[in-house]
């Protein structure tokens, strides 16, 4: 799995079979004192993109556009995909939008967008946001399923992992070979022309980054300028370095609670330490009972080896997030308090049933990874090295054994050769898509410059002056020239020493 975001909110060229698209309503009306024009185009519909209860909604226009599910057979089964264009602040906005692109796979581009819509507040100052679910995710034709989409981490069976996979598999409501990259950057070309842009601007994130790549490669005379954040390079094949970059960064953390006073004098040792905690996880599971946290009703589980590994990599998405990863390690070796891990894995489960469509990320990653993945003896040892060791690769190949193969260009994973002017966005500790992977991508990037966040984790587009900075990008004319010092300013979050927090 490429991305896992904490959720804030719930939430071409055009072919002669539709131009147009097809028309729904998708939420209230706007109020008519709105400082903007609405789009002229009339398949488009006043609405409120709608968060989580206590985030306020966000004014937008919204649509169905109807695409055949098989592009190649115009009479096939159409779907539709859910479209928004959140409007621009200016009365009068730049004809070129940023279109934004969410991971997973299997994140809607609306719930992203409605969790970090702060991160791109600065370029509605100009620009409208046009926000497209990808095929098989969000409202566009979702390829969900009812068990919780991280099974493939915590289930060792193979047994029980196939029988999950394959009732996933039966229950979905379209044919999962036509939700594949390869196929989406079309559909994205299609909205691009209903909606009359002549050129775009491209935000992605993490599997995002591979959309907007591949676009760039069909459609360079409609990109103008691309912001790539959480690098995926085209030639990576993602699966067998998920364990090793989540070990890395593991390690960084480490190496920065023992450089830090207040860390290393609460936490000694703290690799050393975990590595017990694998261990004895490994060798005899725990039966954990704690509250449940939507409940609050006393529930039972058994905590294993590859929960924790789960729990931790996760956490380590974000600086925020793993200023915790000490104490909670500490508790459950120390003092066999295994309550906050327990919850955690449970919130874990629950919200990324909601949040990725667990077929559209099957479809992706069992036709653009997993079939070029080759096993060695040196891969299998260094997995073995790290805390999560080889289950991530042994569950996806397992799934994958029984998914059937997608539309997949043969160009997909061909080095991009482009000049169109990009911005590369990494966090020195990202736990699955390293700085290295972005310093790969630039190579045949020959218009690019890359910012790394010291010390941040998986996507920095909401973090400090990075918004401001992806303003500047898209607006000035000369991209490359802008000044990105302010990064260095960031900081990780301090670790926690007890539970209440920092150290003061």
């Amino acid at each position: 799995m490429y991305q896992y975001r904490p959720k804030a909110g719930t939430l071409l060229n055009v072919n002669s079979w539709n131009r147009r698209g097809l028309v729904t309503v998708m939420a209230a009306s706007l109020t008519t004192a709105t400082a903007h024009a609405a789009p002229t185009n009339d398949w488009l519909t006043d609405c409120r993109l709608n968060g989580s209860r206590t985030a306020p909604s966000s004014p937008a226009h919204c649509g169905q556009f109807s695409v055949p599910e098989r592009r190649s057979a115009p009479d096939s089964p159409m779907i539709t995909l859910s479209v928004a264009v959140v409007p621009s602040l200016a009365i009068t906005p730049l004809p070129d939008p940023l279109v934004i692109l969410s991971g997973g796979p299997g994140q809607s581009a609306i719930e992203f967008y409605l969790s970090y819509r702060g991160a791109f507040e600065p370029v509605r100052l100009d620009r409208e946001l046009v926000l497209i679910d990808q095929r098989g995710t969000g409202a566009s034709a979702p390829l969900r399923c009812d068990r919780v989409v991280n099974e493939f981490e915590r289930l060792s069976d193979p047994k029980i992992l196939r029988r999950h996979t394959r009732a996933c598999l039966d229950g979905l409501p379209g044919d999962p070979r036509y939700y594949t990259t390869s196929v989406a950057v079309r559909d994205l070309d299609d909205v691009r022309a209903a909606l009359g842009y002549e050129h775009i601007n491209l935000y992605g994130v993490s599997y995002g980054t591979r959309v907007a790549q591949h676009y760039m490669r069909r459609f360079p005379e409609r990109t103008r300028r691309v912001v790539l954040d959480g690098v995926v390079h085209p030639e990576l094949i993602l699966g067998p370095a998920i364990a090793l970059e989540a070990q890395r960064a593991l390690d960084a953390l480490f190496t920065r609670c023992a450089q830090d006073p207040a860390c290393n004098n609460r936490y000694p040792a703290l690799d050393h330490i975990f590595a017990q905690l694998v261990q004895r996880l490994h060798d005899e599971p725990m039966t954990v009972t704690y509250p449940d946290p939507t409940t609050a009703q006393p529930s039972e589980r058994q905590l294993n080896k590859n929960e924790l590994g789960t729990v931790i990599r996760l956490l380590s998405y974000s600086s925020i997030s793993a200023a915790v990863i000490p104490l909670w390690i500490s508790e459950a070796y120390h003092q066999h308090n295994f309550v906050p891990l327990a919850t955690q894995i449970t919130m874990v489960e629950q919200e990324m049933n909601s949040l990725l469509a667990l077929g559209m990320h099957n479809a992706v990653v069992c036709t653009e990874d997993i079939p070029f993945v080759t096993h060695t003896t040196t891969m299998s040892r260094a997995l073995a090295e790290t805390y999560l060791g080889e289950s991530i690769l042994e569950s996806i190949e397992t799934m994958c054994s029984i998914w059937p193969a997608g539309i997949l260009d043969a160009d997909l994973h061909d080095p991009l050769n482009s000049n169109i002017p990009t911005l590369l966005l990494s966090g020195e500790n990202d736990p699955i898509t390293p700085p290295a992977y972005a310093a790969e991508a630039a190579k045949g990037l020959l218009n690019s410059t890359h910012v790394i966040g010291p010390a941040q984790g998986h996507g920095l587009a909401g973090l400090g002056c990075v918004p401001r900075i992806i303003a500047a990008f898209l607006h000035e004319d000369e991209p490359l020239a802008i000044d990105t010092s302010c990064v260095e300013n960031l900081a990780a979050m301090p670790f926690f020493v007890d539970f209440a927090g920092p150290a003061q």
